[in-house]
């Protein structure tokens, strides 16, 4: 990202994104954009080459994350570099000025309905509560720590929040550990004791950031599992892309093979794409998020909510 006002050309143009929203919404779709606001693109110190960030001072002077102190020193967190991303510095006026300027700018001109903030914890939490404001619209954060006393902290800016408390159970449970069932139901009152809503956090089997479920684990009736308490659990449900074809991509270092290509690999009659499709519809049906979390029978084996 150098460029945060232009439409990537790879994709089209601005008013190929101005059509497919329009065209979302004429659907019921409602469309988000995943904003990042605490780094741009490695450009190797040739700053003019960033626009509206073409100045060394609109950023934070270089320092590594140590990552295995990243969530001890808070500092280092929100001020060093992504290896060679240029960290913006959100305590410069005009930076913090610009950069609510852009989000409600891009909101209101193409008529998102919702954005996902990249690298959350990256960025002191004042800064977000002004930037969330100025987007006008929900908002779920991304925060990759299980630790729901961490985690929760960044739902005091943002209306939604990554679940990496729940994926990391899911995927100890269902996945190669198959941990007991009683940890699920420990894990969800943790986030009961420490989220403000978890009725809203963004629940998932796969991303982007990490290795497919079915890369480590490849049992499909134990990734449907996963997948069943992503629908049908407290919270939002999310669909990485692919899931719905059974991909298994890796990620060994960087962007890895877990971003595999989905067309021409698009099948709706494969067994994963049929039963996402009538679960989601079960969850429409019977409209679960009206209804609140209830505790049936948690045994080593079963977990009955």
């Amino acid at each position: 990202m150098t460029k945060m006002y232009n439409v990537n050309p790879h994709f089209g143009t601005e008013a190929d994104l101005i059509e497919m929203v329009n065209e979302a919404h004429k659907r019921g779709i409602y469309v988000m954009v995943d904003v990042v606001a605490n780094h741009v693109g490695c450009v190797n110190g040739q700053y003019h080459k960033v626009h509206p960030f073409d100045r060394a001072e609109h950023y934070h002077p270089y320092c590594p994350i140590v990552w295995e102190k990243v969530w001890e020193n808070r500092w280092m967190r929100e001020n060093c570099w992504f290896a060679c991303l240029p960290d913006l510095d959100q305590s410069n006026p005009w930076v913090r000025s610009e950069l609510k300027k852009w989000i409600n700018y891009i909101v209101n001109h193409y008529k998102f309905d919702g954005i996902r903030v990249d690298t959350a914890p990256h960025v002191p939490i004042d800064f977000w509560k002004e930037f969330v404001d100025a987007a006008g619209v929900f908002q779920i954060g991304e925060v990759v720590n299980e630790v729901s006393a961490i985690t929760s902290e960044y739902q005091q800016a943002f209306d939604s929040i990554t679940n990496y408390p729940i994926f990391n159970v899911l995927e100890r449970v269902f996945g190669r550990n198959k941990n007991i069932m009683y940890d699920i139901r420990t894990r969800i009152n943790d986030i009961h004791k420490y989220f403000k809503d978890p009725e809203v956090l963004g629940n998932f089997a796969d991303n982007h950031d990490l290795s497919r479920f079915l890369h480590e684990e490849h049992s499909i009736p134990m990734f449907k599992n996963a997948l069943v308490y992503v629908i049908f659990g407290e919270g939002i449900p999310i669909i990485y892309y692919g899931s719905e074809q059974g991909f298994n991509g890796g990620k060994p270092n960087g962007d890895g093979p877990n971003r595999e290509t989905l067309w021409g690999h698009m099948d709706q009659n494969s067994d994963l794409y049929k039963f996402i499709r009538t679960a989601v519809e079960a969850r429409k049906r019977f409209q679960i998020w009206k209804s609140k979390h209830v505790e049936r029978q948690v045994l080593n084996n079963i977990c009955l909510l």
